[in-house]
């Protein structure tokens, strides 16, 4: 190989891996606690949906302690500014995918897999119509968010 192409070859992997390391820009970090009838719920998913549908999710899995770092595209690089809709996912298997894609998928009024009856986290918070749940992510406000839920 000559000097030439071996100089080609490392600067395409220089920038391949800067890119890696910085995702999109303007990222703000997002961290933060949900917290179902004063317990920290564990294991489940947080999502947050882009409310004008045109951003990219951003998604976490609950901590022991209920805590959450959010990933977009690497783990923990946090969120696209933008108004989110929050959601708490109880069967992470099932909640595996994008969300836009998943509300064409699922018929209007039909039930979706995550968060059945009988789960410990109501329904409402699973489904973007109908989640009380929302967030304000910019440069503003960055850090740290707390998310109470409640069984009715």
């Amino acid at each position: 190989m000559s000097a030439r192409a071996a100089l080609l070859v490392c600067l395409a992997l220089a920038a391949l891996s800067a890119c890696r390391r910085t995702g999109l820009p303007g990222m703000v970090p997002v961290r933060g606690k949900v917290i179902l009838e004063g317990v920290p719920l564990a294991g489940v998913e947080i999502r947050y949906v882009p409310q004008d549908k045109t951003g990219r999710s951003a998604r976490a899995t609950l901590d022991a302690d209920g805590s959450f770092v959010l990933t977009t595209l690497h783990i923990g690089d946090g969120a696209l500014p933008g108004t989110y809709r929050v959601l708490v996912l109880a069967d992470i298997a099932a909640a595996a995918g994008d969300l836009r894609d998943a509300e064409k998928a699922v018929p209007h009024g039909a039930s979706r897999p995550q968060n059945q009856a009988g789960s410990a986290i109501p329904v409402k918070y699973a489904r973007p119509e109908l989640t009380p749940l929302r967030d304000e992510v910019d440069d503003d406000h960055p850090g740290y968010r707390e998310f109470v839920l409640t069984k009715d």
